[in-house]
């Protein structure tokens, strides 16, 4: 007798999907958004939930189409509807789509919810962690990001976009060696010029010129049109002792880019160890001079101004320019110290390094 309830109760089930399959709302649903035709799509998804409300896919599939016409919050409720309808093993799956929907809406806080949720419910989402961690770089919290990602971040092997989310958290944090090893190999597994240039300048920035070139090198072989990219791949050259093929790479910025401040910057630089340099320099330098200075102007990246060259005038002069135009910068001075230095003017030295420690501490 058990046996009979069981298969009737399965032979049930297959009749109700059979039909559900069959229907002809859902069918006519499922055709027009295979011919893309979303608003025919909604209007019979909608019609076959009228008589099959707890139906959890076609509530998800609804959602699928909803978002594809960028109505987020419509596609986030039917998303909502199925999370109780599905088993527990579908519902983190669901919560992350939620919170990917809310990224479309640019509301950061309630993706962030719905990827915590998810990962109360299965703690080893790697993808939910990752995106999590995501929302925290982007509210510039890269400490917030590692502690979220806790223990998973040691599976960074495991996902790449985990392993690309817990990279830019350890260089945004300070690790740069740690986030940028790990972060050039991901962008070789993604072939990504963004990643390859980020994890190139970490590098930079770790005093790691090999990497740095390779990874450098890489982005700009995908990426050939970006000047920034070829400045920073001139940048490696020089602290590789080949400046011939820096200058090379800042030329090619400049042909992309002539107004790009840093190449005109280093291709001065690098001319400045050739004999007769000072000359050759010049324009360069004067140019730099007329332009602003980036934003984010990475001065002390790459051991700038580190030249050998006997006539270091023109490099002082440039960055008593930008200290000027820049009052608030403590890297013109910073540099600054470094030349004097090296130059044993000492007392100017000490002047400028403490200029630079009034303009870091808070």
């Amino acid at each position: 007798m058990k046996l009979f309830v069981t298969v009737a109760a399965l032979a049930l089930t297959a009749l109700c999907a059979q039909a559900q399959r069959t229907d002809p709302y859902l069918q006519a649903a499922q055709q027009a958004e295979a011919l893309h035709d979303l608003p025919t799509a909604v209007r019979n998804y909608r019609a076959y939930l009228d008589s099959h409300p707890k139906s959890a896919d076609a509530h998800i599939d609804l959602s699928t189409v909803l978002l594809e016409q960028k109505d987020y919050d419509a596609a986030i409720q039917e998303l909502q509807i199925a999370v109780p309808l599905v088993g527990k093993k579908r519902r983190p799956t669901l919560l992350t789509d939620i919170g990917l929907a809310e990224i479309k809406k640019n509301d950061i806080p309630a993706a962030k919810a719905q990827f915590d949720a998810a990962l109360a419910l299965d703690p080893k989402n790697l993808l939910a962690a990752a995106l999590l961690a995501n929302t925290d770089l982007h509210q510039n919290d890269p400490e917030a990001a590692l502690r979220d990602l806790g223990p998973l971040g040691t599976l960074a092997d495991q996902n790449v976009e985990l392993a690309t989310a817990y990279s830019q958290a350890l260089i945004r944090t300070g690790q740069l060696h740690q986030g940028a090893t790990i972060l050039a190999r991901v962008a070789d597994t993604k072939d990504d010029a963004a990643l390859f240039t980020e994890a190139g300048s970490a590098f930079l920035q770790d005093s790691e010129p090999e990497p740095a070139r390779r990874a450098l090198e890489s982005a700009h072989r995908l990426s050939p049109e970006d000047a920034n990219v070829d400045t920073l791949v001139g940048i490696a050259r020089i602290l590789l002792s080949d400046p011939f093929a820096a200058e090379s790479a800042f030329r090619e910025a400049l042909a992309l880019q002539p107004d790009n401040f840093l190449a005109n910057l280093y291709l001065g630089i690098t001319l400045l160890s050739r004999r007769g340099g000072d000359s050759a320099a010049k324009p360069f330098f004067d140019l730099a001079q007329e332009l602003p200075l980036p934003a984010s102007t990475p001065l002390k990246q790459g051991g700038l101004f580190q030249t050998d060259s006997g006539s270091l005038d023109p490099a002082i002069a440039l960055l008593k320019q930008i200290a000027t135009k820049n009052p608030g910068n403590p890297e013109p001075h910073e540099q600054l110290a470094n030349l004097y230095s090296k130059l044993h003017r000492n007392a100017e030295a000490n002047a400028e390094e403490r200029l630079a420690k009034q303009l870091t501490t808070p």
